[in-house]
C-alpha cells in the first residue's frame, strides 16, 4: 500500500452524503427552503461548452453535514469565518452513548458516565448514538433521541468548543422550554454545532476531527466533509502518514 492509499486507509468519513432531491427532513415547511438541487449549466457535448461540464447547485447552507455558529440564533454572534480554524480541526472526544432505542431520551446521568472525566473546557465532543444510520428513512426525525434539557445545561457548563452529534439535533426533549433547545443554549453559549455525524461506524474513544466548513464569509451555517481518524486504527503504523 502507496503512502497515500495508506493515509486515506486511517480516516473515516463520518458525512451524510446528499444529492439531487434532498430535502431537510428536520424542518418540513419551512418557507423558502429549497432543498438540494443541482443544475446542469453545461454539458460536455454542448456545441459552445468546450468539452466542459459544469453543474450549480441550490441549498440550504444547514443541508447534511454541517456546522452552525453562534450567529444562527444570536443577533450578532460569530458567524462560521469567526470561529478560529483550530475550533474546527484537532483531537477529538468520542462520547459512545450505547444502543439507545428510537425516542429515548438521553439524560444527564447517561451524559455524565459516557463523557466521565475527558471533557476539558474548549474540547470537541462528538455524541454518538448510532441514529444516523437511518438518515433520509421515514420516521427518523420523530424516532430519533434526545437530549433532555438537563443533559443540554450540563454540556453548556462544560464549555467545550464544539459538539458533534449524529442524531436529530432539532428533535427537542417534550419539557423543553422553547424549540430547537438544544441548538439555541449551544449556540448562545458559544459552542459550535457539528449536526450531521455519522458515528456508527466509530470504534474509537477519540482521535483527530477534521470538520472545516467551506470558506464563506458572511453566513451563521455551512456545509462540512467531516473526516476521523482514530487514536489507534487497527493494524497502523503512524509513520506512514508522517
Amino acid at each position: 500500500m502507496n503512502r497515500e492509499s495508506r493515509a486515506e486507509a486511517l480516516f473515516q468519513d463520518i458525512s451524510l452524503p446528499v444529492g439531487t432531491g434532498f430535502a431537510h427532513p428536520s424542518m418540513p415547511g419551512l418557507a423558502a427552503d429549497p432543498g438540494l438541487r443541482i443544475e446542469t449549466l453545461r454539458r460536455h457535448a454542448d456545441t459552445d461548452g468546450d468539452g466542459q461540464v459544469i453543474r450549480a447547485i441550490s441549498a440550504r447552507l444547514h443541508v447534511g453535514t454541517h456546522v452552525d455558529a453562534p450567529e444562527h440564533y444570536v443577533p450578532a454572534g460569530a458567524q462560521v469565518m469567526d470561529i478560529p480554524l483550530g475550533t474546527y480541526v484537532g483531537p477529538a472526544v468520542v462520547v459512545s452513548l450505547g444502543g439507545l432505542e428510537p425516542g429515548q431520551p438521553i439524560d444527564v446521568g447517561l451524559l455524565r458516565r459516557a463523557i466521565g472525566e475527558r471533557a476539558a473546557p474548549g474540547s470537541r465532543l462528538l455524541l454518538k448514538s448510532g441514529w444516523n444510520a437511518r438518515f433520509g428513512q421515514p420516521g427518523w426525525r420523530e424516532g430519533s433521541p434526545y437530549l433532555t434539557v438537563e443533559a443540554v445545561d450540563h454540556l453548556c457548563r462544560l464549555a467545550p468548543a464544539l459538539i458533534g452529534v449524529d442524531f436529530s439535533h432539532a428533535k427537542d426533549a417534550p419539557e423543553g422550554p422553547r424549540r430547537y433547545y438544544l441548538s439555541h443554549a449551544l449556540c448562545t453559549a458559544g459552542i459550535v454545532v457539528l449536526a450531521g455525524l455519522r458515528l456508527d461506524q466509530v470504534s474509537a474513544d477519540g482521535g483527530l476531527l477534521i470538520a472545516a466548513p467551506i470558506a464563506i464569509h458572511g453566513v451563521e451555517a455551512a456545509p462540512v466533509r467531516a473526516l476521523f481518524r482514530p487514536d489507534t486504527p487497527p493494524g497502523s503504523d503512524r509513520s506512514a502518514i508522517r
